[in-house]
């Protein structure tokens, strides 16, 4: 038994959590304050006392977070992926806009490989959500490399899309500045 900040306990391997029913907990943690083996203590830590999901920011300096660095999310994520086993892991917010079209057209190609393995995606990376093909050379710097899985791609805006995101392939995240433009337009009832 080893002990994180000297106060939780964390047993060497991860148990399984029973999950039920009921309002679901997750967690955000900035990780541009810890190294990266506190960071796995730590997803550990909430993966044994139940949370859903592991949170972590997008952001390419640790300004943005009051942090002194930012190491990279995906490089992170992919890392507490390999630690953990039952706990959800995820992206707060996708900076598509900061990351090279070459990055961004690999992301479109990985999203593109998984449903035709027949996974579900939630593509955080903003290459599903324009209708319009025609439209990704002009935002993107890219053709998208499979127009036909933006026909079917759903606008993941629970508020507005609830019944077409429960059966979709590939859900397109809206990000935070539109999701909160988008909220602030909708009628209220």
């Amino acid at each position: 038994m080893q002990e994180v900040r000297g106060s939780i306990p964390l047993s060497s391997t991860t148990m399984p959590v029973d999950r039920v029913d009921g309002p679901a907990f997750d967690i955000q943690f900035n990780h541009g304050w810890v190294d990266f083996s506190e960071l796995v203590d730590l997803a550990l830590v909430a993966e044994q006392a139940g949370f859903d999901t592991v949170w972590v920011a997008d952001h390419l300096s640790g300004v943005s977070m009051n942090a002194p660095s930012m190491p990279e999310c995906f490089a992170t994520l992919g890392g507490l992926a390999a630690r953990t086993s039952t706990i959800g892991l995820g992206s707060l917010v996708a900076n598509s806009q900061l990351r090279h079209p070459v990055v961004l057209a690999n992301a479109a190609a990985t999203v593109s490989q998984l449903v035709d393995r027949g996974a579900r995606v939630v593509d955080v990376s903003a290459d599903h959500r324009l209708r319009d093909p025609g439209l990704y050379p002009c935002w993107y710097g890219f053709d998208h490399p499979r127009p036909d899985l933006l026909a079917e791609a759903v606008y993941g805006l629970p508020e507005i899309n609830r019944e077409a995101i429960a059966g979709a392939r590939v859900v397109a995240n809206p990000g935070c500045y539109p999701t909160a433009s988008l909220l602030a337009l909708l009628p209220v009832k």
